[in-house]
């Protein structure tokens, strides 16, 4: 399939897994693609791709793990801190070198779908909090004192189409 693209905001095009495309957010092939940002990620550099680093949100783990009591894009980062992405998102008016968005989750027939652009139903709501553990499951979201932030520090980005850094989270 091809990429994404478009000179919006928004990317309209939904991918999911089939014979040919296991894991639909291929599409958006990036040199680095965080689906767990409770990492350490200091001094990488990245280049070409969709995106430099691509942090896609996740209501719900993958495969096997798939029904693990944990909502991955509520999980905060640990350190992100130094890294530099160039020469990256030439498919994509509002592409960026360090892209927080897009989505990758289970549809309603159970299959493996790709959202790669502004998806307001799969939001990323970090919290200080694992609600998953607490009584209301993980849909709960967090409340204002249990709000943290994804902290970036020290990014570098340049020659990419659009800007440095974009976040739809």
């Amino acid at each position: 399939p091809e990429p994404p693209s478009g000179s919006s905001l928004n990317v309209h095009d939904l991918y999911q897994e089939n014979d040919s495309l296991i894991l639909p957010a291929d599409v958006t092939a990036s040199a680095f693609y965080i689906t767990n940002i409770h990492n350490y990620l200091i001094g990488n550099a990245a280049s070409g791709g969709w995106a430099g680093f691509a942090f896609p949100n996740l209501p719900t783990p993958l495969g096997v793990h798939r029904h693990e009591k944990l909502r991955p894009s509520s999980v905060t980062g640990l350190t992100i801190d130094g890294n530099t992405a160039h020469s990256t998102g030439w498919w994509w008016k509002s592409s960026a070198g360090f892209y927080l968005g897009g989505s990758l989750y289970y549809n309603d027939d159970d299959v493996l779908e790709y959202n790669a652009g502004r998806d307001l139903g799969n939001r990323r709501s970090t919290c200080l909090v694992n609600k998953c553990q607490g009584s209301f499951g993980c849909g709960a979201y967090c409340r204002p004192r249990e709000q943290d932030w994804v902290k970036i520090s020290n990014m570098k980005a340049f020659l990419v189409a659009g800007v440095g850094f974009s976040s739809w989270n």
